[in-house]
């Protein structure tokens, strides 16, 4: 139930990070720190479902991790473009605290 949670939470933020268009300016620090918490987020998420879908034996959970893979990897794309113009290094992993928890 923990990890359904969890990626339930990072699937809600990947969704906020939807929010973010091509005509999006990221011209506050408050929006370049949503650009760098929805990249963490895409390698975050990534990360676990890439997990998910080696690990699962359920053909609904390894769709699901598809899925979540495919998304986000689009997302990461197009944010990337804001991140670089605004100096901002797109994550390139997953965090040390996902990392942990899928070591």
């Amino acid at each position: 139930m923990n990890k359904t949670m969890k990626l339930s939470c990072c699937a809600m933020l990947a969704c906020a990070s939807l929010a973010v268009t091509a005509s999006a300016k990221a011209a506050t620090e408050d929006d370049k720190k949503f650009l760098a918490m929805a990249s963490q987020s895409d390698q975050n998420e990534m990360a676990l479902s890439k997990l998910a879908e080696t690990k699962t034996a359920n053909p609904a959970v390894k769709a699901f991790a598809t899925k979540m893979i495919t998304e986000h990897t689009k997302m990461s794309a197009s944010l990337k473009p804001f991140a670089e113009a605004r100096g901002l290094t797109p994550a390139m992993g997953p965090d040390a605290d996902h990392q942990k928890e899928l070591d």
